[in-house]
């Protein structure tokens, strides 16, 4: 900076500097010449310094504090510092501002009043923008909200048909038991295969065939059965699951079921039905130990 740059800045920094003094001076009796007319709550009551080149830039003049001066702003009716609110929210501290905190506010006000349809236009489409991606978080949460419930329709009416088709396999399984009984000649069945016994476990399994083998007649498939039938058989609502289970018994006896069903039993088949009648047997009487 050369010799004249320098005169220049001491210059403006004594001009600044007795500014303030006078400014000072008249701090105490000196009413605040900006009163209300700044346009944001609360800021009268502040005792503010403002340099005289921001005052003068920003049209309030270039007098003292308390005699603000005529401008070319002020002239005109217009003062920056009453225009540069604009969608800028509240007016900051100003009396704790920088020179170069209030040189910015009072740029980015300037701009924004010079700028206003572009940024009120660039506000809407934001707004737009906004108002769409709401709409379609809705149209979104809405869509989620009927696949859930299709879903559940889904697997209610599932859970329905399986039952249908768990209560059908019971109805079968007491009247196929009921013509095991029968000692008429014509209802005799011979050659029955393993799958042709009246196993006490569903047979239609989601995940599974229809076809039986020994490994299926667990303890967890016959109580689920056997309970099932129970209710089936319910008088007045009341389960009698203890009858269920005696009346099983019976049925599979090894015994009882040997010299009634056993015989009409193919040859290649009676080991394994044999076993089989063994196994349900012993797992029917530890389901009446489960109920004692």
């Amino acid at each position: 900076m050369g010799g004249y740059g320098r005169r220049a800045r001491e210059e403006l920094e004594k001009r600044e500097w007795e500014d303030k003094i006078n400014w000072m001076a008249g701090s105490l009796n000196v009413e605040d010449p900006f009163g209300s007319s700044w346009g944001f709550a609360g800021f009268g009551n502040e005792d503010i310094h403002i340099p005289r080149r921001f005052r003068e830039a920003a049209g309030l003049g270039s007098g003292s504090r308390g005699d603000p001066g005529p401008s070319s702003s002020s002239r005109n009716g217009r003062r920056a510092v009453d225009e540069v609110t604009m969608n800028g929210g509240p007016a900051p501290p100003l009396g704790q501002m920088t020179e170069d905190e209030y040189s910015t506010w009072v740029r980015e006000g300037m701009y924004r009043l010079k700028h206003r349809s572009e940024l009120e236009a660039a506000e809407r489409r934001r707004k737009e923008k906004e108002e769409k991606e709401r709409l379609r978080e809705i149209e979104k949460e809405k869509a989620q909200r009927e696949e859930q419930k299709r879903i559940k329709r889904l697997k209610k009416q599932k859970g329905e048909d399986e039952e249908r088709k768990r209560q059908n396999e019971r109805t079968r399984w007491r009247e196929r038991w009921k013509s095991l009984a029968e000692k008429d000649a014509d209802v005799i069945q011979i050659d029955m295969s393993f799958n042709d016994i009246p196993w006490p476990i569903y047979r239609h399994r989601p995940t599974h065939s229809s076809h039986i083998t020994i490994d299926h007649l667990s303890l967890d498939n016959i109580r689920t059965f056997i309970h099932a039938n129970a209710e089936d058989l319910a008088e007045d609502g009341k389960v009698d699951i203890r009858k269920t289970i005696r009346e099983a018994i019976r049925n599979y006896h090894p015994d009882r079921f040997n010299s009634r069903i056993l015989v009409r039993v193919k040859e290649e088949d009676k080991a394994m039905v044999k076993e089989g009648v063994g196994l349900v047997s012993g797992l029917l009487n530890d389901l009446v130990r489960e109920i004692r």
